[in-house]
């Protein structure tokens, strides 16, 4: 999340649950880019989407998979971002299709967070959070995405990194910044940061710069690589992410 560019290494205090919320019951500004299908609980989805485009976009944002503490539970996934329509949207649309596909309830909630934005100042904010149920398909993922413990890019992002998933990463993880754009990758070490740069080149001959933010490293396309991006991503972005490349369109 650009918000607060170090969250990953700020402290927060526990949110505090305010809503509980069904995707039944939600308007949602439809991706009907993902799977090729329209949103809705009548939707039948494959399983298999969670090895998609889409699916590794969320991950190499905001989306977490849960640690499997007891031999027999499996991993989770979970989803949070900034409360607000460009959040809720992607919440609902991403649970939408987790119970289409049986893992997921539909269910999400409204939380209160409270990070320490820099020494002895404080910020609340609201946060829509989404878990799924456990499955043998997320354990899968997590030996993937998180070998060690921690979250890693694995080589496989590099088939994945496609349109789609260069708008639901940027939709997490991406902002302006100043004449061109940034990803904000400081959750990730070093190398993997490099990976996904060396994609960018030699995937789409997007240059772009990896410069230090706080603890991590960042993402930086210039204005020219900026725009090279949005062309790629323009035809995905429903109305409510648009403010994010509006600098760019003159």
């Amino acid at each position: 999340m650009r918000y607060f560019p170090c969250l990953y290494f700020m402290r927060w205090r526990s949110s505090i649950v305010v809503n509980t919320y069904n995707v039944d019951t939600m308007r949602v500004h439809a991706l009907p880019w993902v799977l090729n299908a329209k949103l809705g609980p009548a939707v039948v989805v494959d399983p298999q989407f969670l090895h998609s485009q889409f699916f590794a976009g969320l991950l190499l944002s905001d989306g977490h998979l849960y640690k499997t503490y007891k031999v027999t539970h499996n991993s989770a996934f979970s989803l949070e971002m900034k409360w607000g329509d460009p959040g809720l949207s992607m919440v609902v649309s991403t649970f939408t299709l987790l119970k289409s596909a049986g893992l997921a309830t539909g269910n999400f909630v409204e939380r209160k967070r409270t990070a320490e934005v820099k020494p002895n100042v404080e910020q609340s904010y609201g946060v829509a959070y989404g878990y799924s149920l456990r499955h043998a398909l997320f354990t899968d993922l997590r030996h993937i995405w998180y070998p060690n413990g921690y979250k890693i890019v694995p080589g496989c992002v590099k088939d994945y990194l496609s349109p789609v998933c260069l708008y639901t990463w940027f939709a997490g993880d991406g902002n302006a910044r100043g004449a061109g754009v940034e990803f904000n990758t400081q959750s990730f070490q070093h190398d993997d940061v490099l990976f996904l740069a060396d994609i960018l080149l030699t995937k789409y001959q997007l240059q772009s710069e990896i410069q230090t933010e706080g603890k991590g490293y960042v993402i930086v396309l210039k204005q020219k690589a900026a725009r090279q991006f949005a062309g790629l991503i323009h035809t995905l972005v429903p109305t409510c992410y648009s403010y994010k490349l509006k600098h760019l369109r003159n």
